[in-house]
């Protein structure tokens, strides 16, 4: 899992393949998963060349599921138990400048001391909305 209780984390896209929804040098919005899996939505898990994003197809068995990249035909089948985090969703960048907006207002206005309820309840409320 990427963090306890379903906290929002942004990660940084490597690679193609899954262009054109999303692109070499992105910033993702993720969270830990949350069963049962969604057919069409984005998943990661761990892969040979580190963490993969990949697109959820269909469960195969009780114990696995079936992914596919955006710009590939091939499927992979990956251990349910593996998959460690969900891609939230089309919103990702605009909730990120606008978490980051909020922080950089809210430090130069109020302080420092303010910043992290303001974070906490900035997050609260994005965890609500996806």
């Amino acid at each position: 899992m990427i963090t306890p209780n379903r906290q929002i984390t942004a990660m940084t896209v490597r690679g193609s393949s899954m262009m054109p929804f999303l692109h070499d040098g992105e910033t993702v919005l993720v969270r830990n998963v949350e069963l049962p899996l969604t057919p069409g939505k984005c998943y990661g898990f761990g892969g040979d060349d580190g963490l993969i994003i990949h697109r959820f197809v269909k469960k195969h068995d009780n114990a696995s599921a079936i992914f596919m990249a955006d710009n590939s035909s091939n499927v992979e089948t990956v251990l349910i138990s593996k998959i460690m985090f969900e891609l939230l969703k089309d919103e990702r960048v605009l909730k990120l400048a606008f978490v980051t907006t909020i922080n950089l207002i809210s430090a130069v206005l109020i302080g420092s001391r303010f910043v992290m309820m303001i974070r906490r309840a900035v997050f609260k409320l994005l965890v609500l909305l996806t």
